[in-house]
């Protein structure tokens, strides 16, 4: 009888190398992932929707140790890819599967942190500006304050570009088996080859996310996964879902 192993391995068997994906020998299928990501959802809406409540009240309380939203942000969101792939492959999905993104904590808490050095750390150094600019006042505090919008936008473009560079970080390590390092450096190697098209299905998905917020804020425990929902479907399609911790050796 062929298990899920073998299926994994079987469909992640017509995907190409990691070095193919480096030099941009695959493509992004927006439509695809949009008529997927409904079905995946519909099958279990309501589990969904109650994972995605517990997340909430998890995040509210992990503020209190101040660096605890850093650390279970990547294991909490792996858990939507799990939950797509065990729905994917016909398996009886439980509540208690969507947390076992926790069984790579140890990567996920590295992974976070090299993120939060880079992008907050950063941030929070510029919010140091405009505090400089008001005790200043006068043309020399406003020419500073405008040169700190204008550091604050570039920033803020910069970050977006980050996140889409990372956009396959959390699955490569979940899936890939690669260690922070490995998962960030082929993420880049890769996304950058179609970094428009990961760039629209990002948005894309942050907008099927916002629908929830509009629809008097209960609808978020519903829509909220859809961001990661797509991302596994995007590294699903890509990559496949098998080791690639050798090729990556």
């Amino acid at each position: 009888m062929e298990t899920i192993l073998d299926q994994d391995a079987s469909r992640s068997a017509e995907h190409k190398t990691l070095e193919d994906l480096c030099n941009g020998d695959y493509k992004i299928d927006l439509s695809k992932y949009m008529n997927k990501s409904f079905e995946i959802f519909q099958k279990e809406w309501a589990l969904f929707g109650a994972y995605t409540f517990v997340m909430i009240l998890i995040f509210l309380v992990s503020i209190i140790t101040i660096i605890g939203p850093v650390l279970i942000a990547f294991p909490l969101a792996a858990g939507y890819h799990i939950a797509c792939r065990k729905i994917q492959n016909g398996e009886t999905l439980s509540f208690s599967d969507f947390f076992g993104g926790f069984s790579k904590f140890g990567d996920f808490v590295v992974l976070s942190l090299i993120q939060f050095a880079i992008i907050v750390v950063p941030s929070l150094a510029m919010g140091i500006f405009p505090a400089i600019a008001a005790e200043m006042g006068g043309d020399a505090g406003a020419v500073l304050m405008v040169f700190t919008l204008f550091l604050q936008l570039i920033f803020y473009v910069l970050i977006m570009a980050f996140t889409v560079l990372t956009y396959f970080s959390l699955p490569l390590i979940l899936y890939g088996e690669l260690s922070p390092s490995q998962a960030l450096k082929y993420s880049f190697r890769i996304a950058k080859k179609n970094f428009w098209w990961i760039l629209l299905v990002s948005l894309l998905a942050g907008i099927f996310a916002q629908i929830g917020v509009i629809a008097c804020g209960i609808g978020l425990f519903f829509t909220a996964g859809f961001t990661e929902i797509f991302r596994y479907l995007a590294y699903e399609d890509v990559f496949g879902l098998a080791s690639r911790r050798a090729e990556a050796e």
